[in-house]
């Protein structure tokens, strides 16, 4: 969760090499990241994006945690 440039500044101070990356290379390698963790299922991946965007939702689940109703 932190900003690419965050990223840089700080590979920056560890390896002088690092002074040709870029902002861009950063965030693909990042993006190259979270594309190799596990597969989220659906729901679960639209739960976390309801509450990244700050939607307002309710769901209700049954006994077996199955989700029933999503508003």
């Amino acid at each position: 969760m932190v900003k690419p440039k965050n990223v840089l500044l700080t590979l920056k101070e560890y390896n002088e090499k690092m002074g040709q990356t870029s902002n861009r290379y950063i965030m693909q390698e990042l993006h190259i990241i979270d594309l190799k963790e596990v597969p989220k299922q659906k729901m679960e991946h639209l739960m976390n994006l309801l509450e990244h965007e700050k939607y307002i939702h309710w769901l209700r689940m049954n006994d077996y945690e199955v989700v029933r109703e999503i508003f």
